[in-house]
């Protein structure tokens, strides 16, 4: 993955949790929990669709980061990468 993001870009790092789940409890959808309880649901276009293989993991996600009409942040990921260490936010 490319060390920075570009221009509009935010780079989100934290662990990948359940979002949304069907009636059989299959995840559905995820979000990024960051550190300072931060969320970020991730768009689950493209790439961002690969990431519910990923529940529980630590993941870097660089993407774009906007807002829905309820002020919940949602992140389209462009690149992942698996990461070691505690969850944070840059950006």
């Amino acid at each position: 993955m490319k060390k920075r993001a570009a221009k509009g870009e935010t780079i989100v790092t934290g662990i990948v949790t359940p979002a949304a789940w069907d009636e059989s409890f299959n995840v559905t959808s995820v979000k990024i929990s960051a550190s300072g309880e931060k969320d970020y649901l991730v768009d689950q276009q493209g790439k961002g669709n690969e990431l519910i293989r990923c529940v529980r993991e630590h993941l870097k996600v660089r993407g774009r980061v906007a807002q829905d009409a309820a002020g919940h942040r949602i992140i389209t990921v462009e690149e992942f990468e698996k990461v070691e260490g505690e969850a944070s936010a840059e950006g």
